[in-house]
């Protein structure tokens, strides 16, 4: 299993945006100690904004 983090920039590499700026648009944390975590270490709410920070990710708004 990946961390957060390593998946936030796998996807933002590819699509060149910005994992800082789908993280606050998402209203999650963007601190290190965030992205080391595992999904499964989060809540379900945080979870579901996880998501929707891919999707920002890959669309580039």
């Amino acid at each position: 299993m990946l961390l957060i983090g390593s998946v936030l920039r796998q996807i933002a590499v590819r699509h060149g945006t910005s994992v800082f700026d789908a993280l606050r648009k998402a209203r999650l944390p963007n601190d290190r100690d965030f992205l080391r975590r595992f999904p499964h270490q989060l809540s379900g709410g945080q979870q579901q904004r996880l998501v929707l920070a891919h999707g920002l990710l890959a669309n580039r708004p």
